[in-house]
């Protein structure tokens, strides 16, 4: 169940130009190229190949600094142009490079790796509205068990987990190594005293069993994509919270989606042959529904009977039993989110 890392020597085919699908947020790509060793000589090997590698590998360093501080600076990726600069030593730079130098320079989000098409993507930062929708949705959770027992993290911290998530067979292209805005699993989940929980390959440690995603007027498609992505048998995710926020002309006019979806942690049909990221299909607890026009709820209408929905709690511990003492179900409230999302969005 753990999730697949391309081998840093192995030898990858880079889209053309036209080739490369760019999502809805992802401003900035830049793509290594189609053979990348990235290992730095050894000290016995020929010094000014040595040398080479190492003033390449600051020059990259360098630049990626400057554009990080644009990024944090403004909130939006770079322009093309300057992204397009970093590809010329996609040689030098692996997964674990670029998220060390980003986590150096205090940034949290922002960017994402994907090994499948080798690219290192910029994206928008996570504003306070990110943070707010998805720290509400938090602590509803958090709040129906006892403190200290769950373990919490958020793209603000410097802990976040990052997923590889690659999609089969979505509309809407995948990411490759994601930061959630908010995740949880249970403080005491230990995979040396059980090898069935999985854990991250980019980390080592186990993956949160809960996972928070927002988007801010973005497409609803990403969210609702990222559910499968998420919930197949290559993660150890178990549950999947997506909320959208769509701001129009007014706050009148204003809509959200909202989304709950589970892992199927007992599939009535056996895997393929070669199981993609398509199996096990979610389960799906709720989501918004259009309306006539393929609108999605405004946000200043109450959310329509039933307002809370139940999700098994074990699916916080899964494959652990859910420890005695600890309530079979959590509820979460979409009337009272809908609320704290209002009370969150700037005029």
């Amino acid at each position: 169940m753990q999730s697949a890392r391309r081998d840093p020597s192995s030898e990858s085919t880079v889209p053309s130009a036209r080739d490369v699908t760019h999502s809805h947020n992802l401003r900035s790509t830049v793509q290594r190229s189609p053979i990348s060793t990235s290992t730095i000589p050894a000290a016995a090997s020929d010094p000014t190949d040595r040398y080479v590698y190492l003033s390449r590998e600051e020059a990259a360093k360098k630049l990626f600094k400057k554009l990080v501080k644009q990024l944090i600076e403004t909130g939006q990726p770079p322009e093309q142009d300057r992204a397009d600069e970093l590809n010329t030593y996609s040689d030098v730079m692996t997964a674990d490079k670029v998220f060390e130098w980003k986590y150096a320079e205090g940034l949290r989000g922002g960017i994402l790796w994907d090994d499948d098409t080798c690219s290192l993507m910029f994206i928008e930062v996570p504003r306070e509205l990110h943070v707010a929708i998805s720290s509400a949705v938090l602590d509803q959770i958090k709040d129906q068990f006892p403190g200290g027992i769950l373990k919490t993290r958020g793209s603000a911290s410097e802990l976040s987990p990052r997923f590889t998530l690659t999609p089969t067979g979505l509309a809407t292209p995948g990411v490759g190594h994601k930061e959630p805005d908010q995740s949880l699993r249970p403080r005491i989940y230990d995979p040396t005293n059980n090898p069935a929980i999985p854990i991250m390959a980019t980390t080592g440690k186990p993956w949160p069993t809960v996972v928070i995603e927002v988007g801010v007027s973005e497409s609803t498609d990403s969210i609702r994509s990222h559910r499968q992505l998420y919930l197949n048998h290559l993660t150890g995710v178990n549950v999947y919270i997506g909320v959208a926020y769509n701001r129009n002309q007014t706050r009148a006019t204003d809509t959200w989606y909202y989304c709950i979806a589970t892992r199927d942690t007992a599939p009535l049909n056996p895997p393929p042959a070669n199981p993609g990221r398509d199996w096990p299909p979610f389960k799906t607890i709720y989501q918004s529904v259009d309306d006539d026009k393929k609108r999605f709820p405004k946000l200043q209408d109450a959310v329509s009977a039933p307002t809370t929905y139940q999700i098994e709690s074990r699916l916080i511990w899964y494959p652990e039993p859910r420890p005695a003492g600890q309530p079979a179900h959590f509820t979460i409230d979409l009337e009272a989110l809908r609320l704290e999302v209002i009370e969150d969005v700037p005029p």
